[in-house]
């Protein structure tokens, strides 16, 4: 399976990077910027053109996607190459920008894929394995229902796909809400193209994800704030530094559409900073603005909550650019009012927004405080977020990097960033009320998703952190060079860069144990355990390994596509995304009593009376099922793993029947796990 999951990582990078960067390099944008870019181009598009298919009668897969981006990439290049009439400059022109700025985004590539594989990779069972919780069998049952109606549209989540045969949903909502959907119609683009497991797609997208887009964006944005190549060449090292970022949306939750989100928030934002900035010809502003429209798109389809992260990054930079510009031509007192102005403004869209019907679910949402203000406060200063390790090393480049930012008229708006969302967190995490819901509301309250957005926002910070640290010690090696008289062998520089480079390598420190001492708990190492604990097919789950090897072993034995009763928290919630089985439970947990379904209803509380009970008889017709699976029968709730939907007398009409019940006979028995056959309807 790691050459499929070898396969799928490699396609999924030519479906994020190629239209994208062939557009944009061919407009003129740099190697560099091109590259950081075109994903959250390819993401719009392929999200938007997902959203537009059902309307056209097209089936989305990955060539009806692609192709279409791609072709747009080249008419726009094709464009570009007659507008200027100049197609031999251009090829030089290229061959310059390649040499200038193809190094240092690959760098950044390669530093994550490194880290990646140490941390991440190396630790999944298999390149199949997956994350068994609670919210992740919606992304697993999304991404085969995608695959199997070629309909990828965030408009719809359909589970319950009744043309192709299955079983009727048992629940009465509609199936054409909203939901952001960008995430997974890309994997769902993977796995159809090369038809490999749902689970190897997840686990090679996600890759990509965390390894290449992420830091490559990191890269840009970097490049276009400080424009220093020293600086962006250290960005390189730390740029997937921290385990409470990006890194923590596939070990909680998982937060795979966040993932997807914030892995584009730092180009796209790259692109609004560098489309307002200062000295910026207008062809090159609007362009850069349009490339931000158009990201922003790909990120709200992903999840809207990277919206808001950059929101609130960029808020303070348009309040200075807002001053910035209106001093130079009226002076400081109007610019400062100017300035003024424009943070009212803000706040009161932020407001607005907080208070519209369609954020409503998600702004009152609510996560209980778990900590005190002093607790949140060291979290912050030691990024010592949820349940991750301190990173010292990491948190004195932070703070070094905010004094540093605090003295310099340029950057200095990227304290006040940090500064919000540190409160913000601080906030949540230790308070109740209004004000925790409007500042954190829009991230669900939740401290995962606030501790990422500030180790985001703290990213430029610990660079130039970082840089000011690699200065002195410059400085410091220099002046014991002078006085200590050493031999000329080692100047100070390289002495600086070596123990610079060891402050680095420390904050990627696998843990480690001093024998007979103490056992020391690194963040990246506490963040490797958590990997491999929560992938490991071994460790107890939900759903097991004999239980999946039955439940595979059962398939086999009946009919393909036949309908299928099952109690979801056993672990057989699972089963219609990883084997395709029609499965009528898809969901661990039940709605409202009042959006089941009568015949559902009847089943979980009565299948077991169905020998003589005609209206449970007439239920389960309804359903159109014929097979009861089971996968712990007769344990003991507190006995086998569940997640916290599962209350055991909402399924008794399941979980009563044993091999004596009356209307039912065993297909295939092994230990606790049973599949048997309706006979009473049958």
């Amino acid at each position: 399976m790691w050459f499929q999951f070898l396969c799928a990582s490699a396609l999924c990078l030519v479906a994020l990077f190629a239209p994208g960067f062939v557009a944009l390099l061919s407009a003129g944008a740099s190697f560099g910027a091109s590259l950081a870019c075109a994903p959250a181009l390819c993401v719009a598009a392929y999200a938007v053109l997902a959203i537009l298919f059902p309307a056209l009668g097209v089936s989305a897969s990955f060539r009806s996607l692609f192709c279409p981006a791609l072709a747009l990439a080249l008419l726009i290049s094709l464009v570009c190459l007659v507008a200027r009439r100049r197609r031999l400059r251009l090829a030089t022109d290229l061959r310059e920008r390649t040499a200038l700025s193809v190094g240092l985004p690959m760098l950044y590539a390669i530093v994550g894929v490194a880290v990646g594989t140490v941390f991440f990779v190396r630790n999944l069972d298999t390149a199949a394995s997956f994350y068994q919780a609670f919210d992740n069998v919606h992304h697993l049952n999304s991404i085969r229902s995608f695959v199997d109606s070629g309909n990828y549209s965030s408009f719809n989540s359909a589970v319950y796909l009744e043309s192709a045969g299955s079983l009727a949903s048992p629940y009465l909502w509609s199936s054409s809400s909203f939901y952001p959907s960008a995430w997974h119609g890309l994997v769902s683009m993977v796995v159809q193209a090369l038809g490999i497991p749902i689970t190897v797609g997840i686990n090679a997208v996600n890759t990509m994800l965390l390894c290449a887009v992420f830091p490559v964006g990191v890269y840009e944005l970097l490049r276009v704030l400080t424009r220093d190549k020293k600086l962006v060449f250290l960005g390189a090292f730390l740029s997937v530094a921290f385990t409470a970022s990006v890194w923590d949306f596939v070990t909680f939750g998982p937060l795979y559409p966040m993932l997807l989100s914030y892995a584009l928030v730092p180009s796209v934002s790259a692109c609004f900073v560098r489309g307002v900035g200062r000295g910026v010809s207008r062809p090159r502003a609007a362009a850069s603005l349009l490339v931000f429209a158009v990201g922003c798109i790909g990120v709200a389809l992903a999840q809207p909550a990277g919206i808001f992260l950059m929101g609130a990054f960029l808020a303070p930079y348009c309040v200075h650019r807002a001053a910035e510009v209106a001093r130079e031509g009226r002076g400081k007192a109007f610019g400062r009012t100017v300035g003024c102005v424009t943070a009212l403004l803000i706040v009161a869209f932020w407001v607005f927004c907080y208070s519209l019907p369609q954020f409503k679910s998600t702004v009152e949402f609510n996560w209980p405080k778990t900590s005190s203000h002093f607790q949140g406060l060291v979290d912050v200063l030691l990024l010592s977020f949820t349940w991750h390790p301190v990173q010292i090393g990491l948190a004195v480049f932070v703070l070094v990097g905010f004094v540093r930012v605090a003295q310099s008229k340029k950057l200095r708006w990227l304290d006040f960033s940090y500064a919000f969302v540190c409160i913000t967190y601080i906030v949540n995490i230790s308070t109740e009320g209004t004000l925790k819901h409007l500042l954190g509301g829009f991230w669900y309250t939740d401290a995962h998703r606030l501790g990422a957005n500030v180790c985001i926002v703290a990213l430029p910070l610990a660079v130039i952190g970082a840089q000011a640290v690699l200065n002195w010690l410059v400085c410091v090696f220099g002046a014991l060079k002078e006085k200590c008289e050493s031999p000329r062998r080692l100047t100070a520089c390289q002495a600086a860069a070596g123990s610079f480079a060891v402050l680095v390598a420390l904050v990627y420190c696998p843990s480690f144990e001093v024998r007979g001492v103490t056992s020391v708990d690194t963040s990246f190492g506490h963040y490797a355990s958590m990997t491999a604990s929560e992938n490991d097919f071994e460790a107890e789950h939900v759903l097991s390994t004999d239980e999946l090897k039955f439940a595979q072993e059962a398939l086999s034995l009946i009919p393909e596509g036949s309908g299928i009763i099952n109690e979801p928290n056993d672990g057989s919630g699972f089963l219609y995304s990883l084997l395709n089985a029609n499965i009528y439970y898809r969901s661990f947990d039940l709605p409202a009593l009042e959006n089941e379904k009568e015949e559902s209803a009847a089943v979980r509380q009565g299948l077991d009376k169905v020998a003589f009970d005609s209206s449970i008889q007439d239920a389960v017709r309804k359903t159109g099922a014929k097979y009861l699976l089971v996968l712990d029968q007769g344990k003991k709730p507190g006995n086998t793993p569940h997640f916290w939907s599962y209350f055991p007398e909402q399924w008794k009409g399941i979980e009563d029947i044993d091999d004596s019940t009356p209307g039912f006979s065993v297909v295939l028995s092994r230990d606790d796990m049973r599949l048997y056959k309706i006979d009473a309807v049958n």
